[in-house]
């Protein structure tokens, strides 16, 4: 060995021994307690983090159940009642729910006869109350019928206007 590298090895191990030691110790204590504080153990393991058991905002809550609620009842379809006539097995007044389309009138009524002619008639529409089917034979014409008087005599429409071509 060369005498530089004696003196080298000789600095260094008297360093090592002597301030090393003073300087090791609290570096050594600041990283077990450091290792206390910021890794406690159990919080890894564990990924539910409850506060407490009160509720912080209590309105909101009920408010999203009462929506809840509301959301889950379902509104029974209101009956309604439908005349079917014409070309099919069984005329007559038929019983049907809210939101039945025209196809569920005519099969309740039996179903079309061998002559009917059904061309004409929108089977998805929607039914309503004291709705009137009729269904027309082949070769039968149509006609657009919206408003039928009753005994022959005209009934008074009371639509807001006032006639002033009339007497009285």
């Amino acid at each position: 060995m060369d005498a530089a590298e004696e003196r080298v090895t000789v600095l260094f191990l008297s360093f090592v021994s002597g301030k090393w030691r003073k300087i090791i110790t609290p570096i050594a204590a600041i990283a077990v307690i450091s290792a206390f504080l910021f890794f406690p153990k159990g919080q890894a393991d564990d990924n539910t983090f409850v506060m407490s058991e009160q509720n912080p905002f209590p309105e909101l809550i009920e408010e999203k159940i009462e929506e809840e609620i509301v959301s889950s009842i379902q509104i029974a379809p209101a009956p309604i009642v439908v005349d079917v006539k014409g070309a099919v097995r069984h005329p007559g007044v038929y019983s049907m729910q809210d939101g039945d389309r025209l196809i569920d009138a005519i099969n309740a009524a039996g179903g079309y006869l061998p002559n009917a002619d059904s061309r004409m008639l929108n089977h998805a529409m929607k039914l309503a109350d004291e709705f009137v089917v009729y269904v027309p034979i082949i070769g039968e014409e149509v006609l657009d019928i919206s408003f039928t008087p009753l005994s022959g005599a005209s009934a008074p429409q009371d639509d807001g206007k006032v006639n002033i071509n009339t007497e009285g």
